[in-house]
């Protein structure tokens, strides 16, 4: 502790001489501050250095009364409360307890004790297959008996439980589930008309284009039936050239001919599309 203390001193002397060199009052304050900060601070030390030097007293006495081991970690046993088994008093809360209560509301059975080889106790399988045939004998014991009191064991065949949900919402769920159905359907039905209404287009043009090829083919069979005027016929109608000026004006002839006597033309069938279309509708 001196040793401290001597050592902070010596500090402090020698920061004397710098202070000294300030000559204002705030200097002479500061200086001041710092001392009482270095009274404070060797007070500090020296109350940590007394509680270091108790604490080790402390354990020097312990060591020497044998409370402490020396070539070992040192660990505070606590003592063991001795057992309590009070037999007497247990009875007596037991019966104090107690209830006679009617079997319905306890359903207590009392089956054989199942006995599992020593090999067999730490394998969980075998422990739960003991256990499912206590279950087992006991429900063969208690089910008859609930039978004979009356007491429905089996659930209905129409037994609705009793859910969280009332039966209003339920049916609101239901209608939903029902109209989302249907909206489907109605839907697939819309889809199938329109693939029915485009095969049906399809099937039509399809139609439609073979029917004309067929038109186009008995109108060129007809074409080629028809003669055509001779040479001479279209000379005559038409003319060969040269001067066409005047040649179109009424003679004595041309009044009288009603254009029955022409000759060189060959005659074909009249083609009347009203009446071959309508036939073919």
């Amino acid at each position: 502790m001196k040793k401290r203390t001597i050592k902070v001193e010596k500090k402090i002397g020698r920061k004397k001489p710098k202070l000294a060199e300030m000559d204002s009052e705030a200097d002479s304050n500061t200086s001041e501050e710092l001392l009482n900060e270095t009274k404070n601070s060797v007070s500090f030390l020296d109350v940590d250095d007394d509680e270091e030097d108790e604490s080790d007293k402390e354990l020097q006495i312990a060591l020497q009364e044998g409370l402490l081991k020396s070539d070992a970690l040192n660990y505070v046993v606590e003592k063991k409360r001795p057992p309590v088994n009070k037999v007497e008093q247990l009875r007596a809360k037991l019966e104090k307890l107690k209830k006679e209560l009617p079997w319905l509301e306890t359903l207590d059975v009392d089956v054989e004790e199942g006995t599992l080889e020593d090999g067999k106790i730490e394998n969980d399988f075998e422990r739960e297959l003991n256990f499912y045939k206590q279950a087992e004998q006991a429900v063969k014991v208690a089910v008859p008996r609930l039978l004979e009191m009356g007491v429905k064991v089996f659930r209905p065949a129409d037994y609705y439980a009793e859910m969280v949900k009332g039966d209003d919402h339920m049916q609101r769920v239901r209608k939903r589930i029902q109209a989302v159905e249907e909206g489907k359907e109605r839907q697939e039905k819309f889809r199938r008309l329109r693939e029915e209404k485009k095969f049906a287009a399809k099937v039509q043009r399809e139609g439609n284009g073979d029917e004309n090829y067929r038109d186009l083919r008995r109108k060129r069979k007809r074409n080629e039936k028809t003669g055509k005027l001779s040479r001479a016929a279209r000379n005559r109608k038409f003319g060969m050239g040269g001067k066409k000026r005047g040649l179109k004006r009424n003679t004595r002839e041309s009044f009288f001919d009603d254009g029955m006597s022409r000759s060189g033309a060959t005659k074909g069938s009249v083609d009347r599309k009203g009446l071959s279309r309508k036939g073919r509708r």
